[in-house]
């Protein structure tokens, strides 16, 4: 009895072991790149991290049916399926994923806007706070913060004030009962308050 226990434990070591091995791997690699991500202060880990991860996972999984203890048939079929999942998933979601990603690609290659830069698209008009590779983060005048999918900003026609040449303005409607003179003197002081030219 304690010669099958101890055959079958054998025979399920390797698939142990390389399940081990491959969440150890990702747990690593996840803490890894979230350290990195906080050293850089950036407000968006990137793609790099769940690539990692969904790649190192993907890796675990084939090496698990690798390693179980069946018959080379279930391990062929296990392996189809696994490679079917993958496919479907990929084929269901690169349509806007692979979009967006192509699009901020190109947005950056091109270089149209920086974050800090002032953009207009379609309704949105807001400064550039972040700008990833699946999408670009506004914040809008009232402080909220849009997010824009880079395929959207690749199709719309983009207005981009740069962040060195802003340009503020405000409409005054006055009364025909106010002297000229005195309005354009309190305009000229709150301009030179406020610091502009």
């Amino acid at each position: 009895m304690w010669e099958q226990i101890v055959r079958q434990a054998q025979s399920w070591a390797p698939a142990v072991i390389a399940s081990a091995i491959g969440i150890l791997s990702v747990a690593l690699t996840h803490k890894l790149l979230k350290q990195r991500h906080e050293a850089r202060k950036e407000a968006h880990p990137g793609i790099l991290a769940p690539l990692m991860t969904f790649t190192l996972a993907g890796i675990t999984l084939v090496a698990i049916a690798l390693t179980l203890p069946i018959s080379e048939a279930a391990r062929g079929q296990l392996l189809g399926l696994l490679g079917l999942l993958i496919t479907a998933a990929v084929a269901l979601s690169s349509t806007t994923f692979l979009g967006n990603a192509m699009a901020g690609i190109m947005l950056r290659a091109i270089r149209s806007f920086r974050p800090g830069d002032f953009v207009r698209v379609g309704e949105h008009v807001g400064r550039v706070s972040d700008q990833g590779i699946l999408h670009t983060e506004i914040q809008t005048e009232d402080r909220d913060l849009t997010t824009l999918p880079n395929l959207y900003l690749v199709s719309h026609p983009l207005t981009v004030l740069r962040s060195s040449g802003t340009v503020v303005s405000a409409t005054i409607s006055l009364g025909y009962d106010v002297v000229h003179q005195e309005v354009e003197k309190h305009l000229t002081a709150a301009v030179l308050r406020a610091g502009l030219h």
